[in-house]
């Protein structure tokens, strides 16, 4: 589960606002980044028709102690990612809706569930959706009830309908925020997980509050005490015996220290 460290992690979700989200920036710092990488060896998975890029999340993760999936079409892609990751499960096929017996050029073609079913555990960190896979198809292939990624991040493309948002709607993923090219959804029940979090943050930040007004109101009353004290005429009464009695020590300190040597 998420907890509240992670959720003053999250700054994108309630402080980052068009953020142009570039893990090969020098923003890694920030956003999904300053989130992810404080949950130590996280699971992701991601779908690509390319390769994984140098400073891409999944590859800056996947160097902080992260392992996962990686799933392309691409011959080159899959070489690139054996290269990159060898102890991450590297696939090469298509991702569809159904799978077929007949390989697509040559690619075989899996459903996201299929692979989930024998290499994902049932709730995992991260799913990533590169820019061209076909996302819908994608989204319908897995078995969101089995298998539920607590962040899915998508990279868009240059014309992005977003067509297939009400299908991750539908399995209650919340979009979040939006970074650049690339949107950040987050699983309803991670969401009310961290708002039942948040809410009691707020219940213990009341209770201490009222501590400390309790504390100050105990400070002024021993200050206010003190001051009867030292305006009293007993107190002026009694200063020059306090005198005598503070000097008079200090001379017999030296009296017996003269005695002594």
């Amino acid at each position: 589960m998420l907890n509240l460290r992670d959720v003053i992690g999250w700054n994108l979700v309630l402080k980052s606002v068009n953020t142009d989200f570039s893990y090969t920036s020098q923003d890694k710092e920030a956003g999904l980044w300053s989130f992810l990488r404080d949950i130590p060896h996280g699971f992701f998975l991601t779908v690509e028709t390319g390769y994984p890029q140098q400073g891409a999340v999944t590859q800056d993760l996947y160097e902080q102690g992260w392992s996962g999936i990686n799933i392309t079409a691409d011959a080159n892609g899959y070489e690139m990612a054996q290269a990159l990751r060898p102890d991450d499960r590297n696939i090469y096929a298509h991702v569809a809706e159904s799978e077929t017996i007949s390989p697509q050029n040559g690619v075989a073609v899996l459903s996201l569930e299929a692979i989930c079913r024998y290499y994902a555990p049932a709730v995992f960190e991260l799913l990533y959706l590169g820019e061209t896979v076909d996302k819908a198809a994608v989204i319908r292939s897995l078995q969101w009830q089995l298998h539920r990624p607590r962040v899915v991040l998508v990279q868009l493309e240059a014309a992005d309908s977003l067509a297939w948002e009400a299908l991750l709607t539908q399995h209650h993923y919340c979009f979040m925020q939006r970074f650049g090219h690339q949107r950040v959804y987050l699983a309803a029940e991670q969401l009310n997980v961290l708002m039942a979090d948040l809410a009691q943050c707020r219940c213990d930040a009341a209770t201490l509050a009222q501590q400390h007004e309790i504390l100050k109101g105990e400070q002024a009353r021993i200050l206010n005490e003190l001051q009867d004290v030292y305006g009293s005429k007993a107190w002026r009464i009694t200063l020059p015996l306090r005198l005598a009695s503070h000097y008079g020590k200090a001379l017999w300190r030296q009296f017996r220290n003269r005695l002594a040597t």
